[in-house]
């Protein structure tokens, strides 16, 4: 999960600086849910077919 790796002094002596800690986050948990939801939706989604609207069109009239 979650890691704090701390820095210690580099031995060369002197005044001493407080450690810094870095926080590292895993996140290949979050990636592997993106992709489980992800399929789950791409299999259980159904498409509906589109509606057609029919119309009835006069006819053509020529005009001579």
């Amino acid at each position: 999960m979650a890691e704090i790796q701390q820095k210690g002094d580099s031995g060369k002596g002197g005044k001493k600086r407080a450690k810094k800690a870095s926080t590292k986050i895993d996140m290949t948990p979050m990636v592997d849910l993106a992709f489980l939801l992800l399929t789950f939706f791409m299999l259980t989604t159904t498409f509906a077919k589109p509606n057609v609207l029919v119309l009835n069109m006069p006819a053509k009239v020529d005009k001579p």
